[in-house]
């Protein structure tokens, strides 16, 4: 697996793994990216658990309630006022008792019902228009007509949309080479209750050759638990939990002689019990072809492992589900659609 973000913030993803004759498998992708001057709270799996709690409660869709943030309010005003770390981490440990919420593990319909809900699903309160678009042929080295999308926000606070795509390598030299869909804004604020059109494009880089990928779309919640920064603890108080207070003038002059030096040396409040909402991802999958009319057709050779599916019994309202595979024996991509 490979984490490489082109904007600073917190990225997560949940991703399925299906296996034939066996329960559905998920892992948890977190990451955090930041710079010299923006260091936001690292997302963690008890955030995430927390935060899938509140979905399940129906307690997602508000901001962060007052109480919360006068507790985070309280740890801050402890640290400034040149306490020292242990009554921090005491303090640290009293809200995150409070805060943490034991969490079973989803039973096999939840993980059915989220890996097959798409995008577009108007159950859905962030959601896409379309969730793939094919462009069809389009001549190697020019842009298509570019296609349209709406993201629509049903929440009562803004979000922040950011379009993520795969960075693709040339096949003989191996270097990057510039992708071939492209979505515009790539970045983009949404109010509450509001919509957003996005532009989606398509220029394939060489004839003759299939194009698929999949985009995703990370939502940034901005209900006051998004983008969080860690605050840094005064030179006092950095210094008297060191060495008793004995050399505060001295080392508060070397931390501050460069501003990476001072990132590097500094040392940070323990934040690991703030609330921080992940980012929800939506994913679009774009697909196009640069087989001119006249080309060689390639002719789709698929089997499918058995044409009949039997399902166990069940009660009014439950849902079973089995698994077939779906085998490609031809030498290019198939795309399907089930009715």
């Amino acid at each position: 697996m490979n984490f490489k973000p082109s904007r600073t913030g917190n990225y997560y993803e949940r991703i399925f793994c299906v296996v034939r004759h066996h329960r559905v498998l998920y892992v948890d992708l977190m990451g955090a990216c930041f710079d010299i001057l923006t260091k936001p709270v690292p997302l963690l799996q008890r955030h995430v658990d927390v935060y899938r709690h509140k979905v399940i409660m129906g307690a997602h869709n508000k901001t962060s309630s007052k109480a919360k943030k006068s507790q985070q309010q309280q740890l801050l005003d402890a640290t400034l006022n040149d306490r020292t770390l242990s009554s921090l981490n005491d303090t640290g440990a009293e809200m995150d008792f409070q805060l943490e919420i034991p969490i079973d593990d989803p039973s096999q319909v939840i993980l059915h019902k989220e890996m097959l809900q798409s995008s577009a699903s108007d159950k859905r309160e962030l959601m896409l228009s379309v969730d793939s678009i094919d462009f069809g042929f389009a001549n190697s080295g020019r842009q298509s007509e570019p296609k349209h999308l709406t993201f629509y926000n049903k929440f009562t606070f803004p979000v922040r949309v950011d379009w993520t795509l795969m960075q693709i390598k040339d096949k003989t030299t191996g270097k990057l080479i510039r992708n071939p869909f492209n979505v515009q804004p790539a970045c983009q604020e949404i109010p509450a209750k509001s919509q957003q059109n996005f532009a989606v494009d398509f220029a394939p880089y060489e004839p003759d050759s299939y194009f698929f990928q999949i985009a995703q779309c990370f939502v940034h919640l901005l209900n006051g638990n998004e983008f969080k920064s860690k605050q840094l603890l005064s030179d006092t108080a950095t210094d008297k939990t060191a060495t008793g207070g004995a050399n505060a003038t001295k080392k508060g002059a070397t931390a501050n002689k460069t501003l990476l030096g001072s990132m590097k040396k500094s040392k940070y409040v323990d934040f690991t019990n703030e609330e921080v909402d992940p980012p929800v991802c939506l994913s679009m999958r774009l697909c196009g072809h640069s087989f001119a009319p006249g080309s060689q057709p390639f002719i789709p050779m698929v089997k499918m492992s058995s044409n009949k599916v039997d399902f166990s019994p069940c009660s009014p309202g439950e849902s079973v589900y089995q698994s077939v595979i779906l085998q490609n024996n031809s030498d290019t991509p198939v795309l399907y659609k089930c009715l």
